[in-house]
């Protein structure tokens, strides 16, 4: 009989040991699955605002090129004015 209920408590004994083990299992477990939804939720934002910066810096560029060019053509179209001018006085004379 003591034997028997030295084994029991022992049992019981086991079986709080693995519940506690269990829980303490779980516990990590579902940290670790919140850290590492928390750290995906940081890189997708972190994401997200590279692609909006990159978005950004791509309308200014093309906004700059845009302006480069009409100066380009509005410089060309000035020196060919000039250029007509000139040779039209040349002619003249």
């Amino acid at each position: 009989t003591e034997a028997r209920n030295e084994a029991e408590r022992l049992q019981n004994d086991t079986v709080a040991e693995a519940d506690r083990v269990r829980t303490e299992a779980l516990a990590e477990a579902e940290r670790l699955q919140a850290e590492t939804a928390a750290e995906a939720e940081r890189i997708r934002t972190e994401a997200s605002e590279t692609l909006t910066e990159a978005n950004e810096a791509a309308t200014r560029a093309r906004a700059d090129a845009r302006e480069d060019a009409n100066r380009i053509r509005s410089d060309a179209a000035t020196q060919a004015d000039t250029l007509i001018t000139e040779a039209r006085n040349e002619a003249e004379r």
